[in-house]
């Protein structure tokens, strides 16, 4: 980003000379001399322009990246781990904590809240909506039941 700041100065520096050039004229009978001043200070107020737009995009993209980077950092204030747990936590607005998706917080520093598969159908079980990772053991409602059968009525 220096750099191009040092070009747009540069490039506002020989503007200014060339402007002064075209006061120091003393006729502007020749105006093969003019043109050619004319054309040299557009072409530096141009590269001026590019120069400024270039130093805009930069300084817009270093704001985004400092918002993001202070984001990360007060999300990694609120993030703690429970003991022996598959999860990241996060206290709601009301105190209590809500599991997240601790493969998606280490890969990507993505919080994102795991979800109950249908608790009737695999109770202790949650699921990652973004990586799909399942954390708990995941029941098979048909298999709980052959087991139930076969421990009242046997084979």
């Amino acid at each position: 980003m220096i750099t191009a700041i040092t070009t747009a100065l540069s490039s506002v520096d020989s503007a200014t000379k060339i402007i002064q050039g075209l006061k120091e004229t003393k006729s502007f009978i020749d105006n093969s001399l003019v043109n050619v001043k004319i054309a040299e200070l557009m072409n530096a107020v141009a590269n001026t322009k590019i120069d400024l737009a270039e130093i805009k995009y930069q300084l817009v993209e270093k704001e985004n990246l400092i918002k993001e980077l202070t984001k990360q950092l007060e999300t990694k204030g609120k993030v703690f781990y429970k003991d022996s747990s598959p999860f990241i936590w996060m206290k709601d607005n009301n105190d209590i904590d809500i599991p997240f998706c601790q493969k998606c917080y280490v890969k990507n520093k993505d919080i994102v809240k795991v979800s109950d598969d249908s608790p009737m159908l695999n109770k202790g079980t949650h699921q990652c909506p973004v990586c799909d990772t399942w954390y708990g053991k995941k029941i098979d409602p048909q298999l709980e039941l052959n087991k139930a059968v076969e421990m009242v009525w046997g084979k």
